[in-house]
């Protein structure tokens, strides 16, 4: 078998062995999932609960428990990976399989910090933003208008492929701007902090939404907490 091929088979398996893909979360089975749940691994990272996403109320029950199923499947597979790569590590074995678990570990990684950032930027309770917020001069002064900002935001989440939208302030630059984050890998600015990110996935729409994707942008427009964002920006 030649060297490329091999590579890929194996990608092909750790990809399917850590259940970790959002479409393989969606269609586990109930006796998958709590068998992958018995199996004892070290925490290293703890799944957190979001009782504002679990009572955001503009979403079904059912897309907010697979949602954070998948979450929580994510910080399982990261909890995995490490335990995986430090075996590897100890023994100094390292293979073609130890540095596929080394590629895989910052897919894994960014998908656990990007959906708690996610989870954490909504509420219910209508957060508007206040001229008065440092964020608020801070978008207008770089976008020339909160709208345009607004619209900008939405519209790349209409990129077509799987991903999220974020709005990043890099204080080197002191420089505000949107971003595509391709999957959980490419796109991500280094240095930059995430003020606000957008799960364009289909699993955080699709269950209510179908394939309505700007019906869903402009629901999740509604519910930020600007008061996180603007926490975030002042932090």
């Amino acid at each position: 078998m030649a060297e490329g091929e091999r590579v890929n088979t194996l990608r092909r398996k750790i990809l399917l062995s850590t259940f970790s893909l959002p479409i393989l979360s969606l269609i586990l089975s109930k006796k998958a999932a709590n068998h992958k749940r018995s199996v004892r691994v070290n925490s290293s990272y703890k799944a957190r609960s979001f009782k504002n996403f679990e009572r955001i109320g503009v979403f079904s029950d059912n897309l907010i428990k697979n949602h954070l199923r998948i979450y929580q499947d994510s910080v399982y597979s990261l909890n995995s990976l490490i335990e995986e790569m430090s075996s590897f590590a100890k023994s100094r074995k390292f293979s073609l399989e130890y540095y596929e678990l080394k590629r895989r570990f910052s897919y894994e990684f960014n998908s656990v910090r990007l959906h708690e950032i996610y989870f954490e930027s909504m509420t219910r309770d209508g957060v508007y933003l206040k001229e008065d917020l440092r964020v608020f001069k801070k978008i207008k002064g770089d976008f020339g208008s909160f709208e345009n900002w607004q619209n900008n935001f939405a519209d790349l989440g209409m990129v077509r492929g799987i991903g999220w939208v974020a709005l990043c302030y890099d204080e080197l630059s002191d420089k505000l701007f949107n971003i595509w984050i391709d999957e959980n890998l490419s796109g991500i600015l280094t240095g930059c902090k995430i003020l606000l990110v957008m799960d364009v996935f289909e699993h955080s729409y699709q269950i209510d939404y179908g394939t309505r994707k700007k019906d869903y942008i402009s629901t999740f427009m509604k519910v930020i907490d600007w008061r996180i964002v603007e926490k975030r920006f002042s932090e």
